[in-house]
């Protein structure tokens, strides 16, 4: 009896030290377990954040590359090679509490920097020339204060390719960097896209057919302008191609649908398929490559090298001519330079006559019934000048003359121009500060070339155009003859409003006329780019005698536009597309940057 009672006490006291035993095991485990679930929360709270340094480090180098292509190449210094090495020295930002090593931008597409037609349907601008570039950003995050520095860790390594695309601006048949209006009076048809980077209005006398993208950074509305002092006229048809068809601004039921209508953007996509878009769309204003705080006129103004700042040296015209043909204001000699500052002798031997001289340049002067004032004219003539042997070097002229008087108006223009010379980069830039006119036809036949003509404001004068004759009160409106134009043109126009609810004259009017076309064709190929309000051709435009009447307007975006580097001078915008990203695997980090 007495030995079972000892017996059951040791074994009560067994069973209370296993019990015990148990109970600190099971309580060390779920100690441990709580400590190491700590350990890997806090862990995790060091890689997020390390994961959003490094996000916030790559998004930060991405905004410096949307930077420096939206301003390029004046923000760098020049061309696309100093926009290439200005990207591949792009550091990451500083960050309290974090370092960033392992940093890196590697070109992994496009280092030639050669512009290439884009072939992927799914792009936007398929079937355009442009510089493609991709890069890979690479950047490793690591916190340094506690609780990270409390952990023996690589930190965080993220990955993220970067598209850029240069595109020259001639993509487009027309282009406004202001507000567009379109309003022609017999039947237009537009082949080539369309953008403005305000809003668009749309309308016409007796139709008008798009047949490519028409698009705006602002609003798309039928109708006329607020200033142009036409808002009681009715509209003919107005079509927008949609992929298949053309279909109409006006709705069976009479509406007119642009982006005054509620739910717009809906029943847009569904007429046109997104050939019809503006901002409710997602378009954005497409930058030029000039510094925000300069007007773009600055690019065709002479060059003032104590005055004008490094952004904009690089990118204006004279700056980049090889040939300078210049008039002194002083002096009033005319001169012509290379890009060194040499002089250029601007007469030579004549082939056909050894005693005499021809010239490159003539001087001449008429009247401009819209301006009302005579134009005091410098004329490049190309025939001569491919015959003179004078090099142009990478194909850039730059032509400026000086007003003679108060009633007279400095212009540059441009004759004998059919046939362009050949150039090292085969293509040919002609730029003035003044207004330039285009007399005859210019680059045509099967051999023209890429050209870009700029200037205050663009006149074309047909192969009938008499300086002599140009007196209407004595001679009437000078009858004009079929001209053919083919070129890129940078100009600008006098807005809508301007003078007491006048219209601009439109898009339609982007080229002025001084003769009567009735009947007659003007063949134009190209592009027409309006980046600036006119500074000098300032008249209004006023249709009919004395002043104009209109051709026929044979106009098309050139599909050769589709596959050629840009002219010199050529202006650009830049899209910047990111692309995948990725987290680095340990195994792949270079820990030699720890």
């Amino acid at each position: 009896m007495y030995l079972f009672k000892r017996h059951s006490k040791g074994s009560a006291i067994l069973l209370v030290l296993v019990f015990i035993v148990i109970i600190g095991w099971a309580t060390g485990i779920l100690l441990s377990q709580s400590f190491y679930q700590r350990r890997a929360n806090a862990r995790y709270a060091v890689y997020h954040s390390e994961n959003n340094a490094a996000e916030y480090a790559l998004n930060k180098m991405i905004s410096e590359i949307i930077f420096l292509g939206t301003y390029k190449p004046e923000q760098v210094g020049g061309g696309i090679e100093n926009f290439h090495n200005a990207v591949l020295n792009i550091q990451p930002p500083m960050l309290e509490g974090y370092v960033f090593t392992d940093v890196s931008i590697t070109c992994i597409q496009g280092e030639n920097l050669e512009y290439e037609i884009i072939d992927d349907p799914t792009e936007t601008w398929t079937g355009f020339p442009a510089l493609q570039i991709i890069y890979q950003l690479r950047v490793r995050a690591k916190g340094i204060n506690p609780p990270a520095s409390n952990f023996e860790h690589p930190g965080v390594v993220l990955e993220r390719d970067v598209q850029v695309l240069n595109i020259p601006l001639y993509v487009f048949g027309i282009f406004y960097n202001n507000l567009l209006e379109i309003w022609p009076g017999p039947q237009f048809d537009m082949h080539g896209r369309v953008h403005s980077n305000i809003d668009l209005w749309l309308g016409a006398n007796t139709g008008a057919n798009y047949w490519e993208h028409v698009t705006s950074a602002g609003n798309l509305f039928a109708g006329r302008a607020p200033g142009s002092g036409k808002q009681g006229e009715s509209s003919g048809p107005v079509k927008i191609f949609n992929g298949d068809s053309l279909k109409s601004m006006k709705l069976p039921n009479g509406v007119w649908l642009d982006s005054a209508v509620d739910n717009w953007k809906n029943l847009s996509e569904e007429r046109w398929n997104n050939y019809f878009r503006d901002k409710a769309h997602g378009v954005r204003k497409l930058n030029l490559p000039i510094p925000s705080y300069e007007d773009p006129h600055a690019l065709i103004e002479r060059a003032d090298p104590e005055n004008d700042d490094p952004a904009l040296k690089d990118i204006k015209f004279e700056n980049k001519a090889d040939l300078k043909i210049l008039r002194n204001p002083v002096t009033n000699e005319i001169t012509g330079y290379d890009n060194m500052g040499n002089i250029v002798p601007l007469t030579y031997e004549d082939p056909d006559n050894p005693e005499g001289t021809k010239s490159v340049y003539k001087e001449s002067m008429f009247y401009n019934n819209r301006e009302n004032k005579f134009i005091r004219c410098l004329d490049l003539d190309i025939a001569n000048l491919k015959e003179s042997g004078i090099d142009l070097g990478n194909g850039m002229a730059y032509m400026s003359e000086e007003p003679n008087g108060e009633n007279v108006q400095a212009s540059c223009r441009i004759i004998n121009g059919a046939h362009l010379p050949a150039t090292m980069t085969g293509s040919m830039t002609i730029a003035s500060d003044d207004p330039v006119y285009v007399q005859g036809d210019f680059n045509v036949g099967e051999n023209r070339i890429p050209a870009l003509v700029s200037g205050d404001a663009i006149n074309i004068l047909s192969n009938a155009w008499n300086d002599d004759a140009n007196d209407f009160y004595r001679h009437g409106l000078q009858y004009a003859s079929v001209t053919e134009t083919n070129a890129i043109f940078m100009g600008g126009n006098v807005p809508s409003g301007t003078y007491d609810n006048t219209y601009s004259g439109g898009a339609e009017n982007y080229f002025r006329y001084l003769e009567n076309w009735s009947g007659r064709t003007h063949a134009f190929r190209g592009s027409l780019l309006n980046l600036w309000e006119s500074d000098i051709a300032i008249g209004p435009w006023i249709y009919g005698k004395p002043y104009y009447e209109a051709p026929k307007r044979d106009w098309r975006w050139d599909s050769v536009l589709g596959g050629i580097n840009p002219p010199p001078g050529m202006l650009s915008f830049f899209q910047v597309n990111p692309l995948v990203w990725r987290v680095v695997p340990e195994s792949e980090m270079n820990l030699a940057a720890e």
